[in-house]
C-alpha cells in the first residue's frame, strides 16, 4: 500500500472522532475565538440543535469574523448569503452582478441579506481543528452529510 493511500486512510479514521471532537466543543466566545487566531480548521453554525452550516479555513478566527461581519459582502459572508437566497427562493445563476436573474439585482435582497448577517451574528459556532488542506475537505464534507447542514453546496460551478 502507498504512503499517499495509507495518508488518506488515516484521514478517514479520523472523521468520526473529529465529528465528535466539534459537536463536544464548548460554543465559541470571544476569549476561546482569540485563541483561533491564525489556526486552520472547521467551524459550524447552528441555532439550537439545527446545524446549519460547516465550513474550512485556514484562520478560523479570522473567518467567523468574516461571516459576522456587519458590513461583509456577498463573498466575503457566504453563509449569509445563501440564507437570503433561500429566503428569497432564489435558484442557482450565473455569476454575472449584472444578469437580471442575479441575487443582488432581485427586489428585497440587500434586506434580506442584512437580516441573514444578523442572524449568523447570533448563531453557536463551534470549531475544530484541522491543519491539513484535504483533511480539511473530507470534514468539511463528512459533517455536512453526516449533520445535514441546510445551507452547505458542493455543486459544481
Amino acid at each position: 500500500m502507498s504512503a499517499k493511500i495509507k495518508h488518506f486512510d488515516g484521514f478517514l479514521a479520523s472523521l468520526e472522532p473529529k465529528l465528535r471532537e466539534l459537536l463536544n466543543c464548548p460554543p465559541l466566545d470571544e476569549a476561546r475565538l482569540r485563541q483561533c487566531a491564525g489556526r486552520p480548521g472547521i467551524y459550524l453554525f447552528s441555532e439550537g440543535s439545527c446545524h446549519l452550516y460547516v465550513g474550512r479555513t485556514d484562520n478560523l478566527k479570522k473567518r467567523i469574523q468574516t461571516q459576522r461581519r456587519s458590513g461583509a459582502g456577498t463573498n466575503q459572508a457566504a453563509f449569509a448569503y445563501a440564507i437570503a437566497k433561500h429566503e428569497l427562493s432564489i435558484p442557482r445563476v450565473p455569476y454575472n452582478k449584472n444578469h437580471p436573474a442575479h441575487p443582488q439585482m432581485q427586489p428585497g435582497f440587500d434586506r434580506a441579506f442584512h437580516r441573514a448577517k444578523q442572524r449568523v451574528r447570533i448563531m453557536t459556532v463551534r470549531v475544530v481543528q484541522e491543519d491539513d488542506s484535504i483533511g480539511q475537505a473530507l470534514l468539511e464534507i463528512y459533517v455536512h452529510l453526516r449533520l445535514h447542514t441546510e445551507f452547505n453546496q458542493f455543486d459544481n460551478h
